[in-house]
């Protein structure tokens, strides 16, 4: 039986693995690439990524107090938020 479900897994996850490619091939139109750096923080720059919005402020607003940076922007990636500053 353990071996039944180990090739099963193996089979469903090699189908899922040429599906991208398969719909590539059939003439499906290519997807833009999102820019790196998103609206609010052309010409800032990237400090850390941090799991939750109020630890990104709170380092954020320790630059601020430090002197570090002028001003800062928590962004959310998808994934995690990043910190962006200026001086």
């Amino acid at each position: 039986m353990g071996k039944f479900i180990t090739k099963a897994a193996l089979a469903a996850g090699i189908a899922v693995a040429a599906l991208p490619l398969g719909m590539a091939s059939a003439g499906a139109a290519p997807v833009a690439t999102e820019p790196a750096q998103q609206v609010g923080t052309a010409g800032m720059k990237f400090y850390d990524d941090y799991w939750t919005l109020k630890s990104c402020k709170t380092v954020g607003n320790w630059g601020l107090k430090k002197g570090k940076w002028s001003v800062y922007e928590c962004q959310f990636s998808g994934w995690d938020w990043d910190l962006y500053y200026d001086k």
